[in-house]
């Protein structure tokens, strides 16, 4: 009994010390990456983050994420804050891109790379921006209208539509109205083209206001899904139902309209993916590689988009849930 005991002893030893061991070889994280976030409330940010994280925990890095809560001065104060913290890399979804010059500027004098993840970069010195194919996603959406408008027998001389844009600083968003509207002019449409804030109340009252003006419209381009929402909800008030909308974003909320008939379509982003390739993007960075742009003059990594309608948003849908 004795011998057994000591035996079982010997084991629970071995047993302890490997552990101890296991516990003490672990890596360590090779570094912090901070990730300043246009504003958290939205999913696409949500999964912009996941994917981000994700991809950082499998390369080694700790993330530090601040929400700039759609707020100016908290992607100023966010930024700086996490620059004197001594992050290795910084990427940022600006809600401001005009005041990202002195952010850039002080997170080069640490030798922090900057990393954009959407929107745009102002005329700050960036090291690369990871933005959607945003003109391409224009065109595909005045595309597939097309192809609507032909199955229903109207008239490029009989259409007109309308753009509801993000603010030029906005510059990836608001370059998705120039995609639709290069098409769309080709095709001989009139269109009426409006620059807002790329929020849903604003686009709402926006609607309200070119419908009563322009009665003839026959669809509407918004640059992101929240502004989409709001023109349902305004063609709703006015019982035109008649109107198509198409959005960009792929947001759930405008998956679901899609489902119920409300919107005609969305051209679908892929945050999550943007998150991963912003990682990966820091990782060639501090291992002292080079970045092949796709767009060398703007450095921008282009990410793929694909439009979403009812016959695929069910997938659209299960994917994100």
């Amino acid at each position: 009994m004795k011998k057994k005991l000591l035996l079982f002893l010997a084991i629970l030893l071995v047993f302890i010390s490997g552990a101890a061991v296991f516990r003490f070889i672990q890596p360590k994280p090779i570094g912090k990456v901070g990730f300043s976030c246009y504003d958290m409330k939205f999913d696409y940010y949500k999964q912009m983050e996941k994917g981000m994280r994700s991809r950082l925990d499998d390369l080694g890095y700790d993330l530090i994420v601040h929400d700039q809560k759609s707020r100016t001065d908290l992607q100023i104060k966010g930024c700086m804050d996490m620059i004197e913290q001594g992050v290795e890399a910084l990427i940022i979804s600006p809600i401001n891109p005009k005041v990202l010059g002195s952010i850039v500027d002080a997170a080069h004098e640490k030798k922090i790379p900057v990393i954009l993840n959407d929107i745009g970069g102002g005329n700050s010195d960036y090291d690369v921006v990871v933005i959607s194919d945003c003109i391409e996603g224009g065109r595909m959406a005045a595309q597939y209208l097309q192809e609507v408008f032909t199955k229903e027998g109207l008239l490029p001389q009989d259409t007109a539509v309308g753009i509801l844009r993000n603010p030029p600083t906005h510059e990836g968003p608001f370059s998705r109205g120039d995609g639709f509207r290069e098409v769309a002019e080709e095709l001989g449409w009139q269109v009426f083209d409006n620059i807002g804030e790329g929020e849903e109340e604003t686009a709402y009252g926006v609607t309200l206001s070119m419908l009563s003006q322009w009665p003839e419209i026959k669809a509407f381009f918004c640059t992101n899904d929240p502004m989409a929402i709001g023109v349902v909800r305004a063609c709703k008030e006015m019982n035109r139902s008649d109107i198509r909308i198409i959005g960009f974003n792929g947001d759930i909320q405008a998956l679901k309209l899609i489902s119920q008939g409300h919107m005609l379509a969305t051209i679908q982003q892929f945050p999550y993916a943007m998150g991963e390739t912003g990682a990966d993007i820091v990782d060639i960075f501090l291992s002292g590689q080079e970045i092949e742009f796709d767009v060398s003059e703007k450095k921008q990594i282009l990410m793929p988009v694909r439009l979403i309608d009812q016959s695929n948003v069910d997938e659209a849908r299960k994917a994100l849930d």
